[in-house]
């Protein structure tokens, strides 16, 4: 029997040919597991399905327009603007 599969890291990047947020999702030994099918106009869209797919999993963002500090006391996910 196979060891499942477990996501720890997700990332988050903006494409610039397309100029759509897409996430990627790896396991812990740094192997791509999931990628985003679609892109997303905004940093906030793509964020929440791979928060959603991924609760457990460290969110890691490149080029993102907020910091992500991770789940709040409701379950949601606290972001706030880069400075």
């Amino acid at each position: 029997m196979n060891d499942p599969i477990i996501v720890t890291r997700v990332r988050l990047y903006h494409e610039a040919r397309s100029d759509d947020w897409r996430w990627t999702a790896y396991a812990a030994n740094n192997r791509i597991v999931a990628e985003s099918g679609e892109g997303y106009r905004n940093f906030e869209d793509a964020l929440r399905p791979a928060a959603s797919f991924f609760p457990n999993a460290t969110m890691d963002a490149a080029d993102a327009p907020v910091f992500i500090s991770g789940m709040n006391a409701n379950d949601a996910w606290e972001a706030w603007e880069a400075q």
